[in-house]
């Protein structure tokens, strides 16, 4: 649920936008794009903080997300070489393929 909820919003704003429900909030220029906060106001010494530590948030919780993945993978390859090992007690012997070829 709270996959669909963060991709709705950031998909709907874009969405009426392109539909001319409400204005767009992102306007290409020459020089970078423009970002226009329709709903809240950005002081200009407050923007950049804002920035910021949204940025490092991001950032942080990202460098969390690989470390966790990278924590749990030596147990789940743990976990798989000990399901191989217990499906090859139970599973005959099978001759190779080169010998069984010859």
């Amino acid at each position: 649920m709270g996959r669909r909820s963060a991709c709705l919003a950031v998909a709907l704003p874009v969405a009426l936008s392109i539909a001319g429900i409400i204005p767009g909030s992102y306007s290409p220029q020459d020089d970078g794009i423009l970002l226009r906060p329709l709903w809240l106001a950005l002081r200009p010494t407050a923007t950049m903080p804002f920035l910021t530590v949204g940025t490092l948030i991001a950032i942080v919780n990202g460098a969390f997300a690989v470390a966790s993945v990278r924590d749990s993978l030596p147990s789940a390859e743990r976990r798989l070489q000990m399901q191989r090992w217990q499906l090859q007690q139970l599973l005959p012997e099978q001759p190779n393929a080169e010998s069984a070829q010859a």
